[in-house]
């Protein structure tokens, strides 16, 4: 049997803005993708390297077709264990709808269909959390942690090692509970906000008011944090940060969540 996979995704923007996400690597890191340590040189011929830390593996790979706007090869390179292998193709051909924009995404040469069938949920969920990105502004990242849910909702509920890696704590307040509010200054402005609902060991929510390098935002942005057990000694979080309505707020704010949580990864181990 052929092992193969091929998803479908229609996104209502136009097909221009879609292959430019793409291009710039935004499927990449809405599949779990590190931005921060994400290179991509979008040519044909040239290469791309992202860490999936969600699923503690890397990607590298060479563009070998591009035509803009309708279609993107590349090859799927993965670092990871031996069954992993071979180095796989993806096709994605890009067709314009009636204004919005029709994804056909193919991955060819899997060495079984287990594997396919890994792949097919993770490039399902990175095409639908792209859409969601850029067309309403719905941000979410997933990490991965080697440390129990209950140690994780600690760290995320303790202020100095949550808001504490973005501002100084010691000179504003977090008042963690709901209702409660949050104000702490930055190197270049203020986070504030409050918080919405809290969950202990499964999930917080919270207005975020104001960007961390002070950035204006066009009205209240929500951010909630989602705990899940992996089993006794590993957990997963998700953040999901809703309301950012122009491209330059996704970004900078995915830069800045996927550097929070990375350190919380590394002062986790």
């Amino acid at each position: 049997m052929k092992n193969e996979l091929q998803v479908e995704k229609i996104i209502p923007k136009s097909v221009e803005e879609v292959f430019r996400a793409i291009g710039e690597g935004r499927l990449f890191l809405n599949c779990s993708g590190s931005n921060e340590t994400l290179k991509i040189d979008f040519k044909v011929g040239g290469k791309y390297h992202v860490d999936f830390i969600g699923h503690d593996m890397s990607n590298h790979g060479e563009f070998l077709e591009i035509i803009p706007n309708q279609k993107i090869v590349f090859t799927w390179c993965q670092d990871a264990e031996v069954s992993a292998k071979p180095d796989t193709t993806v096709t994605i051909l890009f067709k314009n709808q009636e204004g919005k924009t029709h994804i056909l995404l193919t991955h060819t040469g899997f060495r079984d269909q287990e594997i396919t069938e890994q792949h097919r949920g993770g490039w399902s969920g990175g095409l639908e959390d792209l859409g969601a990105e850029i067309c309403t502004g719905k941000l979410k990242l997933t990490r991965f942690f080697k440390v129990p849910v209950t140690t994780l909702y600690e760290k995320c509920k303790n202020p100095a090692s949550f808001f504490g890696m973005m501002g100084d704590v010691s000179k504003g307040k977090v008042e963690f509970h709901v209702g409660g509010q949050y104000q702490v200054p930055t190197r270049n402005g203020e986070i504030k906000g409050k918080f919405l609902e809290i969950i202990p060991n499964e999930k917080i929510v919270f207005t975020w008011e104001s960007a961390p390098c002070g950035e204006k935002l066009t009205h209240d942005t929500k951010v909630t944090l989602t705990f899940e057990a992996e089993d006794e000694k590993e957990s997963w979080l998700s953040l999901m940060h809703e309301g950012l309505d122009f491209e330059s707020q996704q970004k900078s704010h995915r830069e800045g969540w996927d550097k929070l949580t990375i350190e919380m990864m590394r002062a986790a181990r």
